[in-house]
Formats: structure tokens, C-alpha cells, sequence
């Protein structure tokens, strides 16, 4: 297998996606050295396989993502450590994979709701993320590493 940008963000965001699905489950928190790490992590694959231009208009683009995250997180919309990885993981994807990446992510939202309302039928344990009532918080991070690893997946080997 030829090494290429998409190969090495695999070797790199699948260990990074696995940590942050399990915390985000655990503690219902994204910790913050994962998302720094995340974003950074970016650098170095991106100065090895992409041109100069192109890594400054990723950030460029995350730093977007984070602003409006911020007045979504403002509003009590969405969590603090999602808004921040979702800023962090907008570096790594390609303009043209956006919305394959975006209808991925749907259906893994779609599938983790899912799954917590068959949680909440078959736990009888508390756990916070099993409610869906008002305010209930959702972990999310589930979602986004599931859509980053299957998104990698069919972009390296689903032809």
C-alpha cells in the first residue's frame, strides 16, 4: 500500500478517534490535550503530502469551525470538547470529501440516537448519556470518531 496523505491520517486519527469515543462515553467530556493533539497531529502529515497553501487554508477553516461552534456552544446548543474536535478534525478533511464526510457524520448521529434509545430500553444502570430528556447530553465524540474512521476507511480501500 502506497503511502498517501489519507493513509497516513488513518495511522494517525484512528488511535486519536478510538481515545475520543472512549472518553466522550466514560466522562461524557472530550479532554483537551486530545483535541490539541488532534489538530497538531495535522501538521506534520500536511507538510509531508499537501502544499503550504492548502494547510493554511485547513486551519484557516477550523479556526471557522470554532468560531461558529463557540455561538452554537452560547446558545447551550452543543458541548464545549465537541465543538472544539470538530474544529480540530475540519483541518483533516479534504474540500472535496465534505459532504460525504457530512452525511457520514448524519448517519452515525442517526445510529448513536439509536442506539441510546435501545440503551435506555435494555440498561437499567443510570448512565448520563442514556437519558434523552431536556439537557440531556449526548456523546457526540462517538459519532465523530465512528464517521472519521469509516470515512478513511472507504476513501483508502472502498475504491
Amino acid at each position: 500500500m502506497e503511502l498517501t496523505f489519507t493513509t497516513a491520517a488513518f495511522v494517525v486519527l484512528a488511535p486519536l478517534m478510538l481515545l475520543t469515543a472512549y472518553f466522550d462515553l466514560r466522562q461524557l467530556r472530550i479532554p483537551n490535550w486530545l483535541t490539541a493533539l488532534t489538530a497538531a497531529a495535522f501538521l506534520p502529515v500536511g507538510l509531508a503530502f499537501l502544499p503550504l497553501p492548502e494547510i493554511g487554508w485547513r486551519y484557516l477553516t477550523g479556526a471557522a469551525f470554532l468560531a461558529a461552534g463557540f455561538l452554537i456552544h452560547m446558545i447551550g446548543k452543543m458541548g464545549g470538547g465537541d465543538i472544539k474536535m470538530l474544529s480540530a478534525l475540519a483541518v483533516w478533511i479534504p474540500r472535496g470529501d465534505a459532504m460525504t464526510v457530512l452525511m457520514i457524520f448524519a448517519g452515525t448521529l442517526i445510529v448513536g440516537l439509536i442506539g441510546i434509545l435501545a440503551a435506555r430500553k435494555l440498561a437499567p444502570v443510570y448512565a448520563p448519556w442514556l437519558s434523552l430528556q431536556a439537557g440531556a447530553r449526548y456523546p457526540m465524540g462517538v459519532s465523530m470518531a465512528a464517521t472519521v474512521v469509516i470515512w478513511l476507511y472507504l476513501a483508502i480501500w472502498g475504491g
